[in-house]
């Protein structure tokens, strides 16, 4: 059993949830500052240039939804991993922590960027994303957006060895330029590699180098993944 501190994405989290609600106070006092300005020319003043005030109201309130979805809609990250026999358990700044066992999948994907060059890695002891399924309003389905975290590689390492005793193979492909590294997907022995995200070219000088970059062929990591509960 070894356990891995995630704290720093977690804090990482919660500032962009307070900038995010700090923006959204900040736009809706603008807007309503707007909309009694537009009433106060519309009722009082009677002036013709009344529907500015108006328009600046209705367009801030709109844009507040981009910092209203960071400062409420996206959910804070662990703020520890604990990798056991048993399976992943992640621990939670509030609430009781949450044990997926490795025979329920609990790593669906995960991107590796220890083989990408220095400077387009993450920072050090966070050099994995992975992705961890977050049940929905129905706990048989899976939510559409999964918990993303960050990793070392080690531990990486020991969530990819209960994945391949649980009996599923990891299937590597080469993501894209802009994004070096490998998408690994943990798939069961009868499912197919499906197709990775496609990544939006940059843009260069002379114009943009391709609508979409097209990731690299899956290639198997585990050829024979042991039966589940074999070590």
């Amino acid at each position: 059993m070894t356990r891995y501190n995630t704290r720093p994405q977690f804090e990482e989290s919660l500032e962009r949830r307070r900038v995010g609600l700090i923006a959204l106070l900040l736009m809706w006092a603008a807007g309503a500052y707007f909309l009694v300005e537009y009433l106060r020319m519309e009722l009082v003043v009677g002036s013709l240039a009344s529907g500015i005030p108006l328009f600046l109201a209705v367009l801030l309130f709109a844009f507040s939804l981009v910092p209203l979805t960071s400062a409420l809609g996206r959910r804070l990250h662990p703020i520890g991993v604990e990798v056991s026999p048993q399976g992943l358990t992640l621990e939670f700044a509030r609430g009781a922590p949450r044990t997926i066992p490795w025979a329920d999948r609990p790593v669906d994907a995960a991107y590796d960027t220890r083989s990408a060059p220095r400077d387009r890695r993450h920072p050090p002891g966070m050099e994995v994303t992975v992705w961890v399924p977050v049940p929905g309003r129905d706990p048989t389905i899976p939510s559409f957006r999964p918990e993303e975290l960050r990793v070392s590689g080690k531990a990486f390492d020991e969530i990819r060895k209960g994945m391949r005793q649980a009996g599923f193979r990891a299937v590597a492909q080469t993501w894209s330029r802009t994004r070096p590294g490998d998408l690994i997907q943990f798939l069961a022995p009868d499912e197919e590699a499906r197709p990775a995200p496609a990544v939006p070219a940059r843009w260069s000088f002379l114009g943009r180098r391709g609508m979409l970059e097209t990731p690299g062929p899956p290639r198997d990591l585990d050829k024979d993944p042991p039966k589940p509960g074999t070590p």
